[in-house]
């Protein structure tokens, strides 16, 4: 490409460092114990059958739009896409943040699926986490090119919080209005082995 060979090396090597540096974070600082506070993503029917209204609400008006959405905006479309803007044509600087952004949920979207039960085999789990980084990956399109076409940051960051809020809410809404099985049970939602406790460690 010729607008990475004559990119200054200050400016490949910052934007090779943060595509390490972000496709690592997740999936590797997340195993240990003291990153338990980072949110994770989670089968949201699982979710909707598990926590109670406030948690749901703390989730959706505190968690999510500050834990999540802004950190993930503004390190991902904020810092990464600006830095490999310098060094490559927007369409690729887009594919490859957008890329890494599905990388980045590798890790919580398996560890959702083993706390729910829902890994039982490894075939499961990885078709499952290939679902998950391509969901992921596709709504970093949308993400990066809401950061391009507004040119700033507030546009995909309220999409990120409606999005992942909106989801949590309405998986709640769908558990609670199911009249043949009782809130909190394994089976709402048509979700089968969610443990008791799941929820501290996949919210």
């Amino acid at each position: 490409m010729a607008r990475w060979r004559e990119a200054r090396r200050g400016d490949k090597a910052f934007a090779l460092a943060c595509c390490a540096v972000l496709a690592a974070y997740n999936n590797v600082l997340g195993v240990h114990p003291w990153h338990n506070r980072r949110y994770v993503r989670v089968n949201l029917c699982a979710t909707g059958t598990s926590l109670d209204a406030r948690s749901v609400a703390y989730q959706a008006l505190i968690r999510i739009p500050v834990g999540t959405a802004l950190w993930e905006e503004v390190a991902f479309r904020g810092v990464l896409q600006a830095a490999l803007r310098r060094v490559m044509p927007k369409p690729t600087a887009i594919a490859v943040t957008s890329c890494v952004f599905g990388v980045w949920h590798i890790r919580p979207t398996l560890q959702a699926l083993r706390a729910n039960g829902l890994a039982g085999t490894r075939g499961r789990a990885v078709a499952g986490v290939a679902a998950a980084v391509a969901g992921t990956t596709a709504g970093g399109v949308l993400f990066s090119w809401l950061r391009e076409r507004s040119g700033g940051l507030a546009a995909p960051i309220l999409v990120h919080v409606a999005t992942n809020s909106g989801g949590l809410v309405t998986a709640l809404a769908v558990a609670a209005a199911s009249p043949a099985t009782p809130r909190g049970s394994p089976d709402a939602a048509g979700v089968t082995g969610t443990r008791p406790g799941a929820q501290e460690r996949i919210a």
